[in-house]
């Protein structure tokens, strides 16, 4: 586990080196490949802590360097595990520099196993271990152990390197869409401003039927704008509450309102039935709002003319159930989970963006929403449970403090 405790990777890998002291060796030094194809030591560890100072200045050493034929660099090129049950030996026995010999007398070292960390077939970098001169050797039989926990290290490097990739990914996608959100509502508000002096002018039916689609166009393009800074903020975990005493029989009501043109332009029967005693929830009525008004959008842009939406609120127990039923074209069964896992589980776009948004207000709530149809031409029903929770402060009705 301490290979996957932070995301912090090489924090995981110096962790993890310490855990291999004296379990598995005498030392364990672990190296990385840098941009340019070169290691670069992360971490070296010795079992005596004398030893220690001399066994990071040999690996920075130009002496045991790119160039050397032993230990990581060699399983740099050539990807394979390396052995040496003589290692201080060998090394002293080829080296001609008189400070790095005296380094190797001082980090006392036996016999040494290097392993390279390939992650899909990507070489990483290598984790070498070893014993002290007096110590035990490492033998084939150590092979395994040190290729499987070099695998594992790759793998717990590389997954760490990804998320804070996707991190880095979604603060780009955010600011994009902040910034293009803002370029779009300048023009935006500048034909908001040329429809109002339209207005004031006298126009022909043509006219003023032209001035009515670009007024509603320009509130969808609107909308769509703060729908794709809300998916921005969901995507990078920055969507945030405002959390007051909401009086929710007045919020049904409000909503109601605003929708009822748009139910009225299809020919369709919106009723309401409220529980006017469940008087409030702790609840951001803003955020509350936006997820409620989608719904019943949906509702109303999926329910052909002629047919009926009725929203409901009740409590259950320790809930409020929020429900928007409607005679619309129904969802098949086996598609009700690809809709409501809206663009955070791979379910697409199906259902826009507007189900996607209510269902993170609702989650947001410490509530859930559940979506059921009895099939396709058969409706919708579209359901809302949030917890009745006391405030901070205690129950106060936003009615009594009016």
């Amino acid at each position: 586990m301490a290979l996957f405790s932070s995301v912090d990777s090489e924090a995981n890998l110096a962790r993890f080196a310490q855990l291999t002291i004296p379990a598995l060796a005498d030392g364990c030094v672990i190296h990385l490949v840098d941009g340019r194809g070169r290691l670069r030591l992360v971490t070296a560890l010795h079992a005596d802590a004398d030893r220690l100072a001399a066994l990071e200045t040999l690996h920075r050493r130009e002496g045991l360097s790119p160039a050397s034929e032993e230990g990581p660099w060699n399983v740099l090129r050539s990807g394979e595990p390396e052995l040496l049950p003589d290692a201080g030996t060998h090394y002293l026995a080829r080296s001609r520099d008189p400070g790095e010999r005296q380094l190797l007398e001082r980090v006392d070292l036996g016999s040494s196993l290097s392993a390279p960390m390939l992650f899909h077939q990507r070489l990483m970098g290598a984790i070498t271990l070893f014993t002290s001169r007096y110590g035990r050797r490492m033998t084939e039989r150590d092979l395994a152990l040190v290729q499987d926990v070099a695998q594992c290290a790759a793998a717990a490097y590389a997954h760490a390197r990804l998320f804070r990739e996707s991190e880095r990914l979604s603060r780009v996608i955010d600011d994009l869409l902040t910034v293009y959100a803002h370029n779009l509502n300048n023009p935006l508000s500048s034909i908001h401003i040329w429809l109002e002096l339209l207005r004031s002018e006298k126009l022909g039916p043509v006219g003023v039927r032209a001035v009515s689609m670009i007024d509603r166009s320009i509130g969808h393009l609107t909308a769509l704008v703060s729908q794709l800074v809300d998916v921005s903020r969901i995507l990078t975990g920055r969507l945030k509450l405002d959390k007051q005493a909401t009086d929710l029989p007045e919020l049904f009501d409000a909503i109601r309102k605003a929708v009822e043109p748009a139910a009225r332009d299809k020919r369709l029967l919106l009723s309401a039935e409220i529980d006017r005693s469940l008087e409030w929830l702790w609840a951001d009525p803003r955020r509350l709002r936006q997820a409620l008004e989608n719904l019943l959008s949906n509702a109303i842009k999926f329910t052909p003319p002629g047919g009926s939406v009725t929203v409901r609120l009740e409590r259950r127990e320790s809930l409020a159930r929020i429900e928007v039923r409607d005679t619309g074209i129904g969802i098949p069964r086996d598609s009700i989970p690809a809709v409501l896992a809206g663009f955070r589980e791979g379910g697409g776009l199906q259902s826009g963006l507007g189900l996607a948004i209510a269902r993170q207000i609702a989650e947001l709530h410490e509530g859930r929403l559940e979506a059921d149809s009895e099939g396709e031409g058969r409706g919708s029903v579209f359901t809302i449970d949030l917890p009745v929770d006391a405030p901070p402060t205690g129950p106060v009705s936003p009615r009594a403090r009016q």
